[in-house]
């Protein structure tokens, strides 16, 4: 995925508060948006190297927004909103899922939850909706951004999630329907060698993961390569360790 804005480098001097931190471009402070809701652990050791974007004549309140950051050892994304464009960029390309002729992003499966992405064969059907879930055969996939590390092992989440633990209970009522599950870790680095989900961070997701895992769900992990005009999916997957 290339970047439509321009992409420059500066320097990141602090985290202000959950949406909001501090830049050095160009000699002056700048005021950027971070579009990560996560603690940003392992990867947050300002000041240091960043790329920031701008997006110029738009209604933002902050035109600049804080895309990589720069850790001893690699670039990281930090932008948890292009995690869903980079695996649907990979599908158009037929880097992923290429036995799959149709999808479909943000499936509601009920009224209180939206699935990623599902795929399907059936060139017929157009659109999913609730009232296709019993009557078609889907592979629902559920995307999530990974920034932190230890060592050498890509680890979500990075703080506790009610969100991804309420995802995978889902997933697991999706399987017992017959349809098939996935889920997908976006590693937004370069220096990672296997995934796990990271239990003294949130138990509860590791065990509701291994369980959904016993249960059929499917497991894949992507890393990334980083430039400083784009991002990619890469579709060499790393090892999954439960």
């Amino acid at each position: 995925m290339k970047f439509k804005e321009k992409v420059v480098s500066a320097r990141f001097l602090k985290r202000d508060n959950r949406f909001m931190g501090t830049a050095e471009y160009k000699g002056n402070q700048v005021t950027v948006h971070i579009p990560n809701t996560g603690s940003l652990r392992a990867v947050l050791e300002p000041p240091q190297p960043c790329r920031i974007r701008y997006f110029q004549g738009t209604k933002r309140k902050i035109p600049w927004s804080l895309e990589m950051l720069k850790t001893k050892t690699s670039w990281v994304g930090v932008n948890t909103h292009l995690t869903n464009y980079l695996v649907k960029e990979a599908w158009d390309l037929k880097r992923l899922w290429p036995h799959f002729s149709q999808s479909q992003g943000e499936v509601s499966i009920n009224p209180s939850t939206r699935i990623d992405r599902v795929f399907w064969k059936d060139n017929t059907l157009n659109r999913v909706d609730k009232n296709t879930l019993k009557s078609h055969s889907l592979h629902f996939v559920e995307i999530k951004n990974v920034s932190m590390k230890v060592g050498k092992v890509a680890c979500f989440p990075d703080a506790i999630t009610l969100r991804g633990q309420k995802h995978l209970e889902e997933l697991m009522g999706l399987l017992k329907q017959g349809h098939t599950c996935e889920m997908v870790y976006v590693v937004q680095r370069e220096d990672c060698r296997e995934f796990t989900p990271a239990d003294d961070i949130d138990k509860e997701y590791g065990q509701k993961l291994r369980k959904a895992f016993r249960q059929g769900l499917k497991i894949s992990v992507y890393p990334c390569q980083l430039r400083a005009s784009s991002i990619e999916l890469l579709a060499d997957p790393l090892p999954v360790k439960l």
